[in-house]
């Protein structure tokens, strides 16, 4: 991306303790383009002037520390590179080039060989996309590979900022639309079975979205907790959706009942 403005943000415990500090509130140089700041982790490059915006700043920079509090997995710092579009045509002019079989989100995640990327927008949406992308560059990074449903899952969670309940607005209306149209009702088998981010649907994301709350929210967290350490060390465990089944052979009634439990708060 030529002409970028490039911020270059490490985690040296003289600047800041926690990753995408100070994304928003450096001044805008006359050449558009900063010296580095300091080594390593966010690779900001945007091809306009980012605004400043404190509380956007603190929403993302909080992530790491909110991911290895709630998972209890140290969440170590990793080279990523954000790439920001004023407009979402040139993004999704971009995306549509290099990642078709992508096309269509506002944000995506990438790991290949030139290493971790994350493609967005600046709009009204970027703090919650940068939230759920990076939920999947850090999980990649320090876990490894889960099931897909789980990985969406808990980036959908973690793409709302700590708040009471921690509820996801666009998932509720989606799932109890389903649910009272009679056509639905969660499917752990069938959610385990896909394996391609874009064979989710919509409806797929809020059912992954409403799993991990289930299980966050209640005495089955130590499933969620476990298998993620376990993967981290690298050992072989049960599949997570069969240690739910062990835990309550209901567990799709039990969901369904939550669903209900926190869309009446």
């Amino acid at each position: 991306m030529s002409c970028g403005l490039i911020l270059r943000l490490g985690l040296l415990t003289a600047f800041c303790g926690l990753a995408g500090c100070a994304l928003w509130n450096r001044p805008t140089p006359s050449t558009l383009v900063m010296p580095t700041i300091a080594s390593g982790n966010l690779v900001i490059i945007a091809d306009f002037p980012l605004p400043e915006d404190e509380a956007a700043r603190q929403q993302v920079e909080s992530l790491r520390g909110d991911l290895a509090q709630t998972l209890q997995v140290p969440m170590e710092d990793v080279p990523i590179q954000v790439h920001l579009y004023r407009n979402e045509s040139d993004y999704r002019e971009v995306i549509a080039q290099r990642f078709p079989q992508l096309n269509g989100r506002r944000a995506v995640f990438v790991n290949d060989s030139s290493g971790t990327h994350i493609y967005a927008h600046w709009s009204d949406h970027v703090v919650t996309d940068l939230r759920h992308e990076l939920t999947h560059a850090y999980l990649h990074a320090n876990v490894g590979q889960i099931p897909l449903w789980l990985d969406e899952g808990l980036a959908e969670y973690f793409e709302v900022p700590p708040q009471p309940g921690r509820i996801n607005p666009e998932h509720l209306p989606t799932l109890n639309g389903a649910l009272q149209n009679g056509g639905w009702r969660p499917n752990l088998d069938r959610l385990s079975t896909l394996d391609r981010p874009e064979a989710m649907t919509r409806l797929d994301y809020a059912e992954a979205w409403l799993w991990t709350h289930y299980l966050l929210s209640g005495p089955q967290r130590g499933l969620i907790t476990s298998k993620l350490a376990a993967e981290s060390r690298h050992e072989l465990v049960d599949p997570i959706s069969l240690r739910i089944r062990h835990g309550n052979p209901n567990a799709e009634i039990a969901a369904t009942q939550y669903l209900v439990a926190i869309s009446q708060r």
